[in-house]
């Protein structure tokens, strides 16, 4: 994961908010020099608890934090919510309701899982670059 990448739309986010520097910390309960480590770089920590905080801070989904080529997560998102917007006519017989809900469930199942694939995929990411920062290794 290309945390140089998040940083930096960390820091656009915030800039397009328009937050401070000083109220973005404030938001994320933490010293201003700290915060400012963070966006910069110098700070190593960008644990999910800190990116979560950080996301809540901006009002958006820990999702919009990440970079656009680190996965297609925003894409499956994307499709999640336009699954949930979409607008159906549905004729008042019960049988056409039946068969919409059964619809909708079904792609909400395939949009969940494509969704599940990517969240796993941003776990072994993430298992895989604490391995190789740490010199661990896997059990």
């Amino acid at each position: 994961m290309n945390t140089i990448l998040i940083r930096k739309n960390i820091k656009k986010l915030r800039e397009e908010y328009p937050l401070t520097i000083v109220q973005m910390a404030d938001r994320c309960f933490m010293n201003e020099r700290n915060y400012a480590r963070v966006e910069s770089g110098e700070s190593k920590n960008l644990s999910v608890e800190l990116l979560h905080t950080i996301a809540v801070a901006l009002g958006v989904s820990i999702l919009d934090l990440l970079p656009q080529e680190s996965i297609n997560i925003k894409n499956v998102t994307q499709q999640v919510r336009g699954i949930n917007n979409t607008n159906v006519t549905v004729n008042n017989s019960h049988q056409d309701v039946k068969k919409t809900c059964i619809l909708l469930l079904e792609q909400q199942k395939q949009a969940l899982q494509l969704f599940s694939e990517s969240i796993l995929s941003m776990q072994k990411q993430i298992i895989d670059e604490y391995i190789n920062r740490f010199n661990c290794t896997k059990k």
